[in-house]
């Protein structure tokens, strides 16, 4: 069976029942599915495998939870999902950004690493961070209330002109202040050493 963007265009409720339904419906009804789609959500929760392709060329292949977690190339992070992509010079200790940082890494060296957003926590600039995290400094140019989350936009030197991203839960009294002074962390189990 082929299916063409089986959800596209339907509003927010609708295409979560949908997604829903076909996935049940993949379950019961033992046939092979090829699922064309340009939405991460749809391919993630339809799919027991996926394929990334760009300008025709197998990137990436494998189960959902694989090609999400562990991407293999900047384009299938990105084409899956939203992603910080730290560029540096491979050290013994990790990566050495341009500012001096060094992000550690647990799945190999590369001069270009992933983390995904929401593998990422923020707190108040000068909040102790646990040891053997990575760790960066900037400042909070956007805060994106969503009832359950909190997505941050923010300045760092790492970056540049490319704000990074984090996703956090909705877990605080009040999220961060635009404008403010942040400590971002994340593990070197959740940074991704990808090529180009």
């Amino acid at each position: 069976m082929l299916r063409d963007g089986p959800v596209g265009a339907r509003d927010a409720k609708v295409r979560k029942e949908l997604r829903d339904w076909l996935r049940r419906l993949h379950d019961e009804i033992p046939v092979t599915t090829v699922c064309v789609t340009h939405d991460q959500e749809e391919a993630l929760t339809l799919s027991d495998r996926i394929a990334i392709i760009n300008q025709g060329k197998l990137v990436q292949l494998g189960q959902p939870e694989r090609v999400y977690e562990q991407q293999e190339t900047v384009f299938a992070a990105r084409f899956l999902g939203d992603a910080n992509v730290f560029t540096g010079t491979v050290v013994a200790q990790g990566l050495q950004l341009a500012t001096g940082e060094i992000v550690r890494s647990a799945t190999g060296q590369s001069p270009t690493v992933i983390v995904r957003p929401e593998k990422m926590e923020v707190a108040a600039a000068g909040t102790p961070v646990a040891p053997g995290l990575n760790q960066i400094t900037g400042q909070i140019l956007q805060v994106v209330f969503s009832g359950a989350s909190v997505t941050y936009r923010i300045k760092t030197a790492a970056l540049g002109a490319e704000p990074l991203l984090v996703f956090a839960q909705n877990r605080a009294a009040a999220p961060l202040a635009r404008g403010s002074a942040g400590t971002i962390a994340w593990a070197p189990q959740d940074t991704v050493a990808v090529s180009q």
